[in-house]
């Protein structure tokens, strides 16, 4: 089973939680190799309440040997996914899957305010992205039960002036430059930037095989992006590629601008767990390891955390890493 597969499957199915588990689970059986990588030991056994219908306790935190703590910030529903910290660190967007629908919510950072949600429509909304300013947010949406492609939509982040961007285009997975108003998405299975949420015109970046999941790197010169299991980044004019891992499988892309790490999810060490490297694809560093699946990491802009997706307390929740100064 391709990734692609398992992130249709996850996305699209009504039993969200159940066929996202099995899903990754199936992807597990690809097997992997292991590679001299710094490991920090993030095992932990977590006894809690699975029933999703009540309030869960309210902080929920985990601290490994090495002093990188781990917080729980959602706690109520099935299956909440792709986090996004705003530009000043403060709010996290992310998806939420409740009564057949899957909406973009927004939550402060610590977890410790109720979440609001901000669309609330019937159709299955996905990985929001902030805009440079913090006063929008970009997301991928779906209509239920319809072939048609995903859109690319834009709404304030108080909830208000929801719209659809370029209505002649599919897209989904976008992403949005930190530095300036670019947005980069998949469309067609490729990649394409427009430069503005007024752009009509988006270009193509690649047009051959398979991208998803393309975060900005390199002061918006260059896209990172998942293509063949692997890492790759492109250089927008040179429109030159470089493969960036080649061990296992590589996915769910986020970079820092400020420390120039990126953070990922592969299946190196037998399961799904979240891993750090240096932007040129050196000093790995496994930061989860445990039997849990770990999806849709997002660095905070000063590279001091990591928002994450896992299943680690029965259903799948956002988590915050906090990480130590030397990783």
């Amino acid at each position: 089973m391709t990734e692609s597969v398992l992130c249709r499957k996850i996305y699209g199915m009504r039993m969200y939680v159940a066929f996202s588990v099995m899903s990754v689970v199936c992807l597990s059986m690809l097997g992997c190799q292991k590679s001299d990588t710094i490991t920090v030991d993030t095992s932990r056994e977590i006894s809690e309440s699975r029933i999703v219908t009540k309030k869960r306790p309210a902080d929920k935190e985990e601290k490994t040997k090495l002093g990188i703590k781990f917080t729980r910030i959602t706690k109520v529903h099935e299956y909440d996914s792709a986090p996004a910290f705003s530009p000043d660190g403060t709010k996290i967007a992310y998806a939420s899957y409740q009564n057949d629908a899957q909406n973009i919510w927004i939550i402060d950072s610590e977890g410790k305010e109720e979440p609001k949600r901000i669309t609330h429509t019937a159709t299955l909304d996905n990985r929001p992205t902030w805009s440079a300013d913090g006063k929008s947010i970009i997301f991928s949406s779906t209509k239920l039960n319809d072939n048609a492609g995903s859109k690319l939509y834009i709404v304030n982040s108080n909830g208000t002036n929801l719209r659809q961007l370029d209505k002649g285009v599919d897209g989904y997975s976008p992403s949005c430059s930190p530095l300036d108003e670019q947005i980069v998405f998949v469309s067609q299975n490729n990649l394409r930037i427009i430069k503005g949420v007024d752009d009509k015109e988006p270009n193509y970046i690649t047009t051959k095989g398979y991208q998803d999941y393309p975060c900005w790197m390199d002061n918006a010169k260059k896209v990172l992006f998942f293509c063949d299991d692997d890492l790759h980044l492109i250089n927008i004019n040179e429109r030159s590629t470089t493969r960036l891992t080649d061990t296992a499988w590589n996915s769910f892309p986020s970079v820092s601008f400020k420390t120039n790490k990126i953070a990922f999810v592969s299946n190196r060490g037998g399961n799904y767990d979240l891993w750090v490297m240096s932007g040129d694809g050196t000093n790995l560093v496994q930061i989860t390891n445990d039997k849990y699946n770990e999806l849709y990491p997002c660095f905070s802009s000063d590279g001091s955390k990591i928002a994450f997706q896992s299943d680690k307390s029965g259903n799948f929740d956002i988590w915050v890493v906090e990480l130590p100064e030397n990783i």
